[in-house]
């Protein structure tokens, strides 16, 4: 499944949920939605979690993401039961392991 977005007009980008020859393997939603589950340590705002997110850019010496692209990493976890909001904070979603 291919995810577009509108971008400076009428150009589209391609899909963003894997690397390609196009995508930067470091501007996936996944692996910025990795970055942000590590950084939930602990329940956090998205203003919070954003500025985290930038300063480990910084530190990593990163490729820049701009907060849109943030946004649908978030809505990328939300989707797949890996966050959730309460009272507008954000926290990772601790899954118990059932063994078989």
């Amino acid at each position: 499944m291919l995810i577009k977005e509108i971008i400076a007009g009428k150009e589209l980008r391609k899909n963003m949920f894997l690397p390609g020859k196009y995508v930067h393997p470091e501007r996936t939603l996944v692996s910025i939605g990795a970055k942000v589950i590590y950084l939930l340590q602990r329940p956090q705002n998205v203003s919070r979690l954003w500025n985290s997110y930038k300063q480990l850019q910084e530190d990593e010496q990163l490729p820049v993401v701009s907060f849109d692209v943030f946004v649908n990493a978030l809505c990328f976890l939300y989707a797949v039961n890996a966050i959730e909001m309460r009272n507008n904070t954000i926290r990772r979603i601790e899954h118990a392991e059932k063994n078989l």
